[in-house]
């Protein structure tokens, strides 16, 4: 029988997870409700991250949610589910759009307690340059393919790292975000991953860090959010952020449509499985 972790024992940066981490009871209620549709999925997902302390979500749970959706069937069942449903993939077109952290983002999945996205990453290039930052809300991701290198950092007055200091709140209506400027910190980085493909992990809130590879160009993962903790998070960059830049780039419909159908044939990922 699994235990939930508790508050003592979650943990504190991202964790790398292994089966000891699944709850089969977890993945076999994701399983059951996938085979119902989606609103079954949307429905179960959402109770199973309510029951936890203010809709956190915690280590096992995110990571035993995410594990089942990225298995090979579950995804393909999950996708195929969307591009037969309209309305879904109306919905899915609504909420996605190009990152400017380097990633596509499709947000296939959500509700009052969590959102599931599916994130497509950029080739390694100049134009992928991610700043340093933490997160409102603990979350897990799985990667279905590819590799990507993530450093994990810290705030320290005798850094080597020179950073102007943001405060980042997501936009609320329309598609803008705001960044507030805090001055200039120092930051040191703490530990360096270097995460492939079939690697689940899990990282909590307020965790320091910056993807610094994506990889050449093949790289998907799926993640899995909870219910934010906190109002705003925290945002590392190296200059003042343009204006242009805050501005979220949607996809037509069709894009996103081809985008799930290219993924549906390349569902090869095996991730870990429940002890």
């Amino acid at each position: 029988m699994h235990l939930y972790h508790s508050t003592a024992t979650a943990p504190s940066t991202l964790h790398i997870c292994s089966s000891r981490d699944f709850s089969a009871s977890v993945q076999q209620r994701i399983h059951c409700a996938l085979t119902q549709g989606i609103s079954a999925l949307e429905q179960t997902v959402g109770e199973l991250l309510q029951h936890q302390r203010a809709g956190q979500g915690d280590c096992q749970t995110l990571g035993s949610i995410i594990a089942e959706l990225s298995r090979p069937d579950s995804l393909r069942l999950l996708l195929s589910q969307l591009l037969c449903d309209g309305p879904a993939l109306t919905r899915v077109q609504e909420h996605s759009y190009y990152h400017h952290n380097g990633f596509r983002k499709l947000v296939l999945l959500q509700n009052a307690a969590f959102k599931l996205r599916l994130h497509l990453w950029e080739a390694r290039s100049e134009r992928h340059h991610e700043n340093i930052h933490d997160h409102r809300w603990n979350f897990a991701s799985a990667l279905l393919a590819g590799r990507f290198q993530t450093v994990i950092w810290e705030e320290d007055a005798q850094g080597p790292e020179v950073r102007l200091d943001c405060t980042y709140t997501p936009a609320r209506e329309g598609s803008v975000y705001g960044v507030r400027e805090n001055g200039r910190v120092r930051l040191r980085p703490q530990r360096t991953h270097t995460l492939q493909e079939g690697d689940i992990y899990y990282m909590p809130a307020s965790t320091l860090h910056q993807v610094t590879d994506p990889g050449e160009g093949a790289t998907r993962t799926l993640m899995l959010t909870a219910t934010p903790v906190l109002e705003e998070c925290k945002l590392y960059a190296e200059h003042s952020i343009p204006e242009a830049d805050k501005i979220n780039m949607p996809f037509s419909l069709s894009a996103i449509r081809q985008e799930l159908i290219g993924l549906l044939g390349q569902t090869c990922y095996q991730p870990a499985l429940a002890a």
